[in-house]
């Protein structure tokens, strides 16, 4: 049957208009990486082909790789490369006969952190410990974090809701990578209707590094690259964003993801990062620092609970924040407190 052309050009419409409603439905909601200078890499792992965990990973097994002149493109997991980076250390003459040994019966994984703290790969041996953990796929180390310190990279998540970014530091050149990102992962119209005002397109941005949030910020704001312009829009409770609480009428704890904080009725706080064990992973992690929050409440519990009388007879009265204090020095808290780590902030 011979297609009228009124017909054919109905159909060629309909094919057009149903492929740009698909394109449209997946710029409603995605989530990428903003490089320094602005570039965006898509990084959602429900649409796309790794997630924002995945490229960091990716990102330090190949550095780390290419430090022992191995190299490969998308690398994984450093434990994929063990035999390699063996072999590449023995040809340097770079392992004692007790590191071989070591190698062939512990784990590889801290003679590869040793040589790279040695080889001074990192800034810092922090930094090198978190690079080869997250590159071993620890779940102890937080690989998004380590992106957005030390890389400088920016998580973008753009939804028919608006756009919310995370970053580690906030400056006028950060603002402007984000504000290129956005414009390059969003395109036009970001995934919003195409009527859609750029001013009634609202930004969040949560800046890691000091938990501050701004939230509602128009986009028009952020293009300006102004850090002095977002200040109307900060909000003064964004350390609460998620995770579990514990409630008492004199204060709230907070279990965040590597940090627990109690916030007292003066607005005053005190927070300790947590030590996790070697072997935590998954779930585990998370039962390790709820174990750490318990402990800590429990012990300023019994402080605040054994101080006894007065002469007279009436109970004394610890304040909450000092029985926490004392608690965060007691023994039974050192295990879960982060070794290299100020306790209280």
């Amino acid at each position: 049957m011979k297609i009228k052309k009124p017909q054919l050009k109905g159909i060629i419409k309909s094919i057009v208009k149903e492929t740009l409603d698909i394109m449209n439905e997946t710029l409603e909601r995605g989530e990428w990486w903003i490089y320094p200078g602005g570039d965006v890499q898509f990084a959602d792992g429900d649409i796309g082909d790794s997630n924002h965990e995945g490229y960091v990973i990716s990102n330090l097994s190949s550095e780390i790789l290419g430090h022992f002149g191995i190299n490969t493109d998308e690398a994984g997991y450093l434990s994929d490369y063990e035999d390699q980076i063996k072999q590449s250390l023995l040809d340097d003459e770079k392992l004692t006969p007790e590191e071989i040994e070591e190698w062939d019966t512990k784990s590889p994984s801290e003679i590869v952190l040793r040589k790279v703290v040695e080889d001074k790969l990192y800034n810092n041996p922090k930094q090198a410990e978190d690079a080869v953990y997250i590159a071993y796929g620890s779940s102890t180390r937080d690989a998004r974090d380590y992106a957005m310190k030390y890389l400088g990279w920016k998580r973008l998540t753009i939804s028919h809701y608006g756009i919310a970014v995370q970053t580690w530091f906030l400056t006028n050149d950060s603002l402007r990578d984000i504000s290129r990102g956005i414009s390059d992962a969003g395109g036009e119209d970001f995934g919003m209707p195409e009527e859609t005002d750029e001013d009634n397109v609202e930004v969040e941005i949560e800046v890691r590094s000091n938990n501050k949030r701004f939230s509602g910020i128009p986009l028009s704001v952020v293009d300006q690259r102004n850090v002095s312009a977002l200040f109307p829009y900060e909000k003064k409770t964004g350390w609460i964003n998620e995770g579990i609480f514990h409630e008492n009428k004199d204060w709230i704890m907070y279990e965040g993801d590597n940090k627990i904080t109690t916030l007292f009725k003066d607005n005053s706080r005190l927070a300790f990062e947590v030590g996790y064990p070697r072997e935590t992973w998954g779930e585990d992690k998370d039962k390790w620092r709820h174990r750490a929050a318990s402990k800590w409440k429990s012990i300023a519990r019994e402080i605040y609970n054994s101080a006894g009388l007065t002469e007279a007879g009436n109970p004394i009265i610890i304040p909450w924040r000092v029985c926490y204090k004392r608690a965060l020095n007691h023994p039974d808290m050192k295990e879960f407190i982060r070794k290299d780590a100020s306790p209280v902030f």
